[in-house]
């Protein structure tokens, strides 16, 4: 994922729908999206139907990582969880991130449908709390990720 910049993650259809992999897109420089499927691991077929996921930074890198849900193929067993944590811990990560916990006081507890902008530089980062998924639900904390400086 680029700094400031969303990724994208897509499940697979219902088992016997067609292709049953995970997708992964990331933002590209031209603010078009490049598939990373293949690259990122999300896409084995040996997951079979994954009609859940959640993105968070589990290990508090900078970093979002992914859990996918592993239900099997249509009348088999479901799989274990797959974890993909995002390799930047190894990397070291040169950019600077925020993570921001909204909570309602008088209504909506969640903040859900809040709007979080931050100002970095030139730029304004914005997130939008939301909880989507169909057998899975991502962290309510917002996650900004600003570049470093370069040099």
């Amino acid at each position: 994922m680029m700094a400031g910049k969303t990724s994208m993650s897509l499940g697979g259809p219902y088992p016997g729908a067609g292709s049953n992999t995970m997708c992964y897109y990331s933002t590209t420089e031209m603010g078009t999206f490049l598939d990373l499927s293949l690259l990122s691991g999300t896409s084995s077929p040996n997951y079979g139907f994954e009609p859940g996921g959640a993105f968070t930074d589990f290990n508090n890198d900078g970093f979002m990582d992914t859990l996918l849900e592993g239900a099997g193929e249509l009348g088999r067993r479901g799989t274990s969880p797959h974890l993909h944590m995002n390799n930047g811990r190894d990397r070291g990560n040169p950019n600077h991130w925020l993570e921001v916990k909204l909570i309602g006081t008088v209504s909506n507890r969640d903040a859900i449908r809040a709007r979080l902008s931050a100002k970095v530089g030139a730029a304004t980062l914005q997130r939008w709390v939301f909880n989507t998924g169909y057998q899975g639900n991502s962290t309510l904390i917002q996650h900004l990720v600003s570049a470093a400086p370069p040099g």
